[in-house]
């Protein structure tokens, strides 16, 4: 595996107009078969600096996502917000593991977006359950005392992001699930509202 950690340095007080135009660029990145992992980090102590940590699948996938026409666009959007070129630097993974921790609607959840070719495993988990795509198995969470909803797509043919899994329609829901008020047919956002 391939990975870039990309330093962006942004005029002074310009950290949050960077950070909307990068947040962006992750859920785009997402869409690439190659990019495995895309998180945009900002240090505790310098509110105008971002960091993005990228990993794709081979060089060939790297090498993609920099002549991406999306990646261009960020950066020419960007740009006037930058106090200077972003410095990046190439690493060959050695181990790792992937997940992130995010609010959603003000609540803390876990959330997981693992490329696997042109699809992607993706869920959203709180304190009380798990949201998910098609590939996670609502029924066997059940045997666990895990609520747990399966959404479908509304648009394309797979959920590949979590805006996309809250945009969905509920397919399945466990017992655990159903006691929380989940049903099919509710948003993936009525049934992680639930959660």
């Amino acid at each position: 595996m391939k990975n870039i950690i990309a330093t962006l340095r942004a005029r002074p007080g310009q950290g949050g107009a960077l950070e909307t135009i990068l947040r962006a660029q992750v859920q785009l990145t997402a869409r690439e078969p190659g990019a495995m992992v895309y998180d945009l980090l900002r240090p505790e102590d310098q509110p105008d600096t971002l960091v993005v940590y990228e990993r794709y699948r081979d060089a060939a996938a790297k090498t993609e996502h920099l002549a991406s026409a999306s990646l261009a666009e960020t950066l020419k959007q960007g740009g006037p917000l930058l106090a200077e070129p972003p410095v990046l630097r190439h690493f060959t993974t050695a181990s790792c593991i992937r997940h992130e921790q995010t609010m959603v609607e003000g609540r803390a959840a876990e959330v997981v977006v693992l490329p696997l070719g042109p699809v992607s495993l993706v869920y959203a988990r709180t304190e009380k359950g798990i949201l998910a795509c098609g590939a996670i198995d609502p029924a066997a969470l059940e045997r666990f005392g895990i609520a747990a909803a399966r959404v479908r797509p509304t648009t394309g043919s797979s959920i590949g992001s979590l805006a996309e899994l809250l945009a969905g329609e509920v397919r399945e829901a466990n017992a655990p699930a159903q006691a929380l008020g989940i049903c099919a047919g509710m948003t993936g956002q009525a049934a992680f509202e639930r959660l």
